[in-house]
């Protein structure tokens, strides 16, 4: 990703920090103060105390944290949706997301994603 193109990601990033993203880009992307979740959880265990639970509530002190759901355009459309109250209410099961979490999902294909996961999401194509 070029200078500007990490420039303007900066961007709408800090202007969006409340809403999920979903950033479109043909490459890998690395978020600094990350925790990632892989998209192929099961379902059962995205609602469980898990271990990215965990790991965003031991760095509480980080002002920006990213939550970031990798691979959401490499599963079927339907299993997708198990992130849909995560989007849409910041709660997998009984864990609320903190203030300081900014769920990101970069993908290499939009046109992969539901349309459930899209109506709860801002979408940026990076260019």
């Amino acid at each position: 990703m070029n200078e500007e193109a990490k420039n303007k990601l900066k961007k709408v990033l800090s202007s969006n920090s409340k809403n999920p993203l979903i950033i479109v880009l043909n490459e890998d992307v690395t978020f600094e103060n990350s925790v990632t979740i892989n998209a192929t959880v099961n379902e059962r265990d995205l609602h469980m105390e898990s271990m990215w639970q965990k790991k965003i509530m031991l760095r509480h002190s980080d002002k920006h944290l990213f939550l970031v759901i990798n691979g959401l355009d490499n599963i079927e459309i339907d299993e997708q949706n198990k992130f849909s109250h995560l989007l849409k209410d910041r709660r997998s099961g009984n864990f609320k997301l903190p203030e300081y979490v900014q769920i990101v999902i970069p993908v290499k294909n939009k046109e992969k994603v539901s349309n459930q996961i899209k109506s709860l999401s801002l979408l940026w194509e990076v260019k």
